[in-house]
């Protein structure tokens, strides 16, 4: 099933620090290596106060349409107001056959390795552990214990 993230930004194209977010929300670590690689910031947090690596930690819903249609994730970003909106795009059944999706591993290992603030706290007092821990990620909560993460 294929998903895609079209990023919708004023007159202006996407920073690296969008192919980050972009990259981590797919899963894809081939493009959150080539966000690194353009300085993307690991450490930048969204308008919520979450960075990339807490990101890495969360659950999503995967959509697929019936009978294998694909669903389009659109994330419009407001680069003026620093807004982002996301829209599911396909089959209007697409919620019928979601799954959820929990964190990726090999992302998380590659934001530590690039910098990440394994104790960086959200707007709620979220951590990228506790964030694993609740949404029971132990492979990743383990990771990030390792990379010096407290309870």
């Amino acid at each position: 099933m294929a998903v895609a993230i079209l990023v919708a930004c004023s007159s202006n194209p996407p920073t690296p620090d969008d192919d980050l977010s972009t990259g981590i929300l797919l899963g894809d670590l081939n493009a959150v290596q080539q966000a690194l690689d353009k300085g993307a910031n690991v450490n930048k947090p969204y308008k919520n106060g979450m960075t990339p690596l807490m990101t890495a930690c969360k659950e999503y819903q995967h959509y697929q349409g019936e009978a294998g249609a694909d669903v389009a994730v659109q994330i419009q970003v407001d680069l003026k107001n620093k807004e982002t909106h996301t829209d599911l795009q396909g089959d209007a059944h697409a919620s019928h056959s979601s799954r959820a999706v929990k964190g990726n591993q090999a992302i998380v290992e590659l934001l530590l390795a690039s910098g990440a603030d394994v104790q960086a706290k959200d707007q709620e007092g979220q951590t990228a552990l506790s964030l694993a821990t609740r949404n029971n990620l132990p492979a990743i909560a383990e990771v990030l214990r390792k990379a010096g993460a407290k309870e």
